[in-house]
């Protein structure tokens, strides 16, 4: 069965997007369906243009006038689809800067050395409570919103990483202090996704101060000299978010 190219359309819009249609000549075929089948080559499931993957939409088939039998002809047309230029490269970095309110014991008292799994030891600073009873202090966070657009959800990358700090340093923040806090995904196109991250940095590494308690659940005290008041005996360093992850696959430039 014969088969030849009869014709090439493009049409490129105005934000880059391609449209693209070839007629493709079939014959000596006897069926509709065996003369789209013969096209696998003449009409491939993508195509290449001006350095973009523009993805096959649809094909069909027409039998051409008194043509008969064995020795039918067709014509089947192959239409393409892409998205813009634009969408398919754009990566939006947006940033918000902020001071949430935490409890703190003590003032002073840098990031532990270990930030996967703090020791016992007590954190050191200056103390700030009364009595065990914790202050709202303000801790800088920056909030990192990152637009992909990919071929696919990234669902499984997604999962691997929620919850999980940065492994590697990552969008300028070191190692351990990103927080990965969720994402979306939307279908734009029928080979494209636009995926929002969202990624919090903390000036502690996400580490939070806890103070020792007795039995009875109250924090354990220092013996206030005259005219004083107690506070926290010891405070420890200790993370929520224990475990981390690669985000290479979230692209940042």
């Amino acid at each position: 069965m014969p088969v030849f190219i009869k014709s090439d359309k493009m049409t490129r819009g105005e934000f880059g997007q391609r449209s693209f249609e070839r007629t493709v000549l079939v014959t000596a075929v006897a069926t509709t369906e065996a003369a789209i089948n013969a096209t696998s080559s003449e009409l491939p499931q993508m195509l290449t243009l001006d350095g973009i993957n523009v993805p096959r939409i649809t094909r069909s088939a027409a039998s051409i006038a008194d043509s008969t039998g064995a020795t039918r002809a067709y014509e089947v047309v192959g239409t393409y689809d892409s998205e813009s230029e634009e969408t398919s490269s754009f990566i939006a970095l947006n940033m918000e800067s902020a001071a949430s309110p935490i409890d703190m014991w003590r003032a002073g008292a840098g990031a532990p050395a270990s930030l996967n799994s703090p020791s016992n030891s007590d954190i050191g600073g200056t103390a700030i409570d009364q009595g065990g009873f914790p202050i709202s202090f303000l801790v800088p966070q920056q909030t990192l919103t990152v637009v992909n657009t990919k071929t696919t959800n990234m669902a499984s990358n997604i999962l691997n990483a929620m919850g999980k700090r940065n492994s590697a340093p990552f969008a300028g923040g070191a190692a351990g202090y990103v927080l990965f806090a969720g994402a979306s995904a939307i279908r734009k196109g029928v080979n494209a996704y636009e995926i929002t991250y969202r990624l919090v940095w903390d000036s502690f590494a996400h580490c939070r101060q806890q103070p020792t308690r007795d039995l009875d659940g109250k924090v354990k005290l220092t013996t206030a000299a005259a005219g004083a008041l107690p506070t926290a005996s010891t405070v420890l360093w200790r993370q929520p978010f224990p475990s981390t992850a690669d985000f290479s696959f979230i692209s940042v430039t």
